[in-house]
């Protein structure tokens, strides 16, 4: 299933044929501006992938952030990378804590996405997407906000749908 337009910011994800109930087995990767996000053909547990997307959805609506969004995408990936991520001291630690950029961070710490970081700064009604693998250039992305959280939003109800599912047939199995 394909939620949204992979030209701008889509979600391509499907469930195996085995998917072993309530662990959701199947495939998944985000698509920014034609491009590929993460390993679809690895697989992994879109169980795991539902249980991460409510932080990032919970978030949908509260990352602006004018002075980060209006930084070139260097930068921007720069200081997000090196608070949420780096395993030294940053300059930008106190502030960032003051201002819980944890906000920013959609990354989904799973298998397929390994190596990749996802940022998500809004300004008003702009998103800006920043997506660096670690062997790749970064990619960016601005959208209109509604895009992205629409998409993000669609995808973890498809997913508790499934999930919410599964579990229903697992209790009606035990009776």
């Amino acid at each position: 299933m394909l939620i949204g337009n992979c030209s701008i910011f889509a979600i391509e994800f499907k469930l195996d044929k085995e998917y072993g109930e309530a662990w959701l087995y199947g495939k998944l990767c985000f698509w920014i501006n034609n491009q590929r996000i993460g390993d679809y053909d690895l697989g992994t547990s879109l169980r795991d992938v539902l249980f991460e997307l409510k932080y990032i959805v919970s978030d949908n609506g509260n990352r602006n952030h004018k002075e980060l969004y209006l930084l070139s995408k260097e930068e921007l990936y720069y200081r997000l990378n090196s608070v949420l991520y780096g395993y030294e001291a940053s300059e930008f630690e106190k502030e960032a804590l003051d201002d819980t950029w944890a906000r920013f961070n959609a990354t989904i710490p799973i298998d397929v996405f390994c190596g990749w970081k996802i940022f998500v700064v809004e300004n008003v009604d702009k998103t800006r997407v920043i997506a660096k693998n670690d062997d790749s250039e970064i990619l960016e992305l601005i959208m209109l906000s509604k895009e992205f959280n629409d998409v993000i939003n669609c995808f973890y109800l498809e997913l508790n749908k499934l999930y919410d599912s599964e579990i229903e047939k697992g209790m009606h199995n035990k009776k």
